[in-house]
């Protein structure tokens, strides 16, 4: 559990320094900024636009959600090493054991 948390924590700690990365480049680049201001204002000059897109939105996430599971049939079909970690997630890792055949004349 612990370890969880750390990974959590480490993760979170990753992507706040990545945003902390891109925030400063887009202080420092002026190219990125009007970039930017650019795109921000024509997001706001057209909110029909936005209206549209959410009817479109709810037929993509019905495709989404059929399509979703298929593709990861797919990618455990074909990817060995995949279906291996699946199944040692589902299951469990499988015990290893060391084989020594009876001596001769033993049965």
């Amino acid at each position: 559990m612990k370890r969880k948390k750390a990974a959590a924590g480490s993760a979170e700690t990753s992507l706040r320094d990545e945003a902390v990365a891109l925030v400063q480049r887009l202080l420092e680049n002026p190219t990125l900024r009007e970039t930017v201001d650019t795109l921000l204002a024509e997001a706001a000059s057209a909110p029909e636009a936005g209206e549209k897109k959410k009817g479109r939105c709810r037929k993509c996430r019905g495709k989404l959600v059929l399509l979703a599971p298929l593709a990861g049939i797919g990618a455990l079909a074909v990817s060995a090493p995949l279906r291996s970690k699946v199944l040692d997630a589902l299951f469990g890792a499988e015990e290893e054991f060391e084989y020594s055949p009876p001596a001769d004349g033993a049965v």
